[in-house]
């Protein structure tokens, strides 16, 4: 009898997810102004993420800007805090998620997180891992 080979199958996929941490005072509304003059793209306002948390007894409201056909692909900027909690725990200083759905070229990276740093308004731009967001933005 013919012994069988086996594969495993790898399904780890490479993330097309490129997230950056903002630090700011602005405002939500302010914020996304500053980043379509600096990147010239088209944030608008979204429909809020709302998230329920064990530890509270109401959700939170995350506002989310997006713009679905920028020159970077799709790009979303979201609020990681509210006066009631974070969204995401584990980036406690980081103000706002800003994400790109198409992983961007070095260079390309590069040149959004100068010109994000550049902007009037923004304290500082961090590179952060994406695979906690993963699960929401497929």
């Amino acid at each position: 009898m013919e012994k069988k080979k086996k594969f495993k199958l790898d399904i780890k996929r490479k993330s097309q997810i490129w997230l950056l941490g903002i630090l700011t005072d602005e405002t939500d509304f302010k914020l996304s102004w500053l980043i379509n003059q600096s990147l010239q793209i088209k944030l608008s306002r979204d429909e809020d993420l709302t998230w329920l948390s064990n530890s509270l007894p109401n959700p939170l409201a995350f506002p989310v800007y997006s713009d679905p056909i920028s020159k970077f692909g799709p790009v979303s900027l979201l609020k990681n805090r509210t006066l009631e909690g974070l969204w995401i725990k584990g980036y406690k200083q980081v103000d706002y998620l800003f994400i790109v759905m198409n992983k961007e070229d070095q260079l390309s990276q590069q040149k959004i997180v100068e010109k994000l740093q550049n902007t009037n308004g923004i304290r500082g731009v961090y590179i952060l891992d994406p695979e906690p967001l993963e699960p929401w933005v497929d």
